[in-house]
């Protein structure tokens, strides 16, 4: 089960305003879901351990286009045999090509 996080505390973690995590958001370089109450919510598997966000999760994001953020958040979470049996997000920590867990997850997406 993912762990969520206000805007107000990403913008703490991330040294931001609410209005630039607002603006990361909209640019597709973070995930959030929507909350009954309008304000939206991030999962804090996209945050590195330095709580930076993940390096080319921009990348992923973009390929796996308006999935619902809880879908988004499983597919990252999972191991996945095609990034060496890390999550996504694991590979993005690590490192690793975005243009090849992006690949990975779009093609898990078609099953």
């Amino acid at each position: 089960m993912s762990t969520w996080l206000t805007s107000t505390a990403v913008a703490r973690l991330l040294s931001l305003r609410v209005a630039e995590v607002d603006e990361l958001r909209k640019r597709g370089e973070l995930c959030a879901g929507r909350r009954r109450n309008g304000r939206y919510v991030y999962p804090r598997w996209q945050l590195d351990e330095q709580n930076r966000p993940l390096r080319g999760l921009a990348v992923v994001l973009a390929a796996l286009g308006d999935d619902d953020p809880v879908s988004i958040g499983n597919l990252m979470t999972a191991p996945d045999e095609e990034l060496d049996g890390l999550s996504a997000a694991q590979w993005l920590a690590a490192g690793r090509d975005p243009d090849r867990a992006a690949a990975s997850l779009r093609e898990a997406e078609m099953f």
